[in-house]
């Protein structure tokens, strides 16, 4: 038995959506299995170019909540009041609406974007599948 090519890897990559993966683990049951493969078909692939282009800035909201957190700490020391705990905070806003953290990375993303300047990447070409022709037999 041989080794599958790069390219049949891409392809059978291309069958497979996580969606049908998750269905398919819906129905079967918890056990050993042994499963035959014996896949015959065609399949055409078109392997896009290497591109550059710029990368979002990423924020790292733990940071600024860290970073905030200290300053608040400080200001509370200095007013002789205790000290705020991540911990605590979470369990306060753990029930919170979802809509702010959506805003904060939005005014963050842009207020970023005002200041720096995104990096280039070097990201890879597209696989887009043209004809598929895959059929599956018992061995």
């Amino acid at each position: 038995m041989r080794n599958l090519t790069d390219l049949e890897v891409l392809a059978l990559a291309r069958l497979i959506t996580e969606e049908k993966v998750n269905e398919a683990r819906e129905k079967i049951t918890p056990g050993d299995y042994t499963v035959p493969l014996d896949l015959t078909g065609i399949m055409e692939l078109t392997v896009g170019a290497k591109y550059n282009q710029r990368s979002p800035i990423r924020i790292k909201p733990w940071n600024i909540i860290c970073r905030l957190l200290g300053e608040v700490n400080t200001q509370r020391a200095e007013r002789g009041e205790p000290s705020l705990e991540i911990g605590d905070l979470a369990l306060e806003t753990h029930e919170d609406n979802d809509r702010l953290p959506k805003r904060f990375e939005k005014e963050a993303a842009e207020a970023l974007k005002t200041q720096l300047t995104a990096p280039l990447i070097e990201c890879r070409g597209q696989i887009s599948v043209g004809r598929r022709e895959i059929r599956s037999r018992n061995l």
